[in-house]
């Protein structure tokens, strides 16, 4: 799916679960979202931080998959280490598009 000025608005990154990960989706982030407001970009990255951390902090040892679709009215993402999209070790996010 592309916004009005052609922009992909899909976005998925795994992640391998280290200390490097948060600063890995924040990179991918910073590059891929330069369309969106300063202050959503940040809250974006807000957002996946802090689930990024979560789920290293726990260790499973999985990969991590971050996901965000950008809509009209909100960014949607996920960012999990199960196999199935919004499994038990999910946590999905919404965040006003201004």
């Amino acid at each position: 799916m592309e916004t009005t000025s052609g922009e992909l608005t899909d976005f998925c990154v795994t992640l391998t679960p280290d200390d490097e990960a948060v600063a890995r989706a924040g990179h991918a982030i910073q590059q891929r979202f330069t369309f969106i407001a300063e202050q959503t970009r940040i809250d974006l990255l807000t957002a996946v931080a802090e689930r990024v951390q979560k789920l290293v902090a726990r260790g499973s040892g999985r990969q991590i998959a971050v996901m965000i679709a950008v809509e009209p009215d909100a960014l949607h993402g996920e960012v999990t280490d199960d196999d199935e999209p919004s499994g038990r070790n999910g946590a999905r996010f919404e965040i006003p598009n201004s």
